[in-house]
């Protein structure tokens, strides 16, 4: 099988419209929004977590492979979840081998990229005071908050808060690995 990195997408996987995450201003002086009482649309998070992790320009292997997975509809449906994707980087770190295996198993592929998913919010630990989450898959995730940084278990998120209409997202400098 050949290697699905950054510039190929898995076989039958579609392009999604692009986003970069960051929710958009409106024109309207915040005095006036909030005369009115309501949300503009340009004021929410439009995109759900695939499109808004496709456009992020550093998730898009993680992209391809919740694509061939299987899990795009669970993760455009209304969460709010909290997913910890692996960068594009965290992937090429990966064996080959072993990509191509994790490639050729979709239900292990999906236990795999179920244990970066959280269902729900999940806040950001304080210092000293480990924050526990439980994914859709696998064992529980602990969050700790270390000098200036967040890890979540062994990895260290190196983007935070992301936002998409149905989550935010965390990027991460490596896998999960499933207990």
């Amino acid at each position: 099988m050949k290697p699905k990195r950054a510039t190929q997408r898995p076989a039958g996987a579609q392009s999604a419209p692009l986003s970069n995450g960051s929710p958009k201003t409106s024109a309207a002086p915040s005095s006036e929004r909030a005369a009115s009482g309501a949300r503009r649309p340009s004021d929410a998070h439009e995109h759900d977590i695939v499109t808004t992790a496709a456009g992020s320009g550093r998730l898009k292997i993680f992209v391809d492979l919740v694509r061939a997975a299987g899990l795009t509809e669970l993760l455009r449906s209304p969460g709010p979840f909290t997913v910890f994707a692996p960068t594009d980087r965290a992937f090429d770190r990966i064996p080959q081998r072993d990509m191509d295996a994790l490639m050729a198993d979709s239900s292990r592929l999906a236990e795999v990229l179920g244990h970066h998913v959280v269902s729900g919010r999940v806040k950001a630990p304080r210092p000293e005071m480990p924050r526990m989450a439980t994914p859709i898959n696998g064992a529980n995730l602990t969050l700790i908050s270390r000098t200036d940084e967040y890890h979540v278990n062994e990895a260290r998120l190196v983007r935070t808060n992301i936002r998409a209409s149905n989550g935010v997202i965390h990027a991460i400098d490596k896998l999960l690995v499933l207990a």
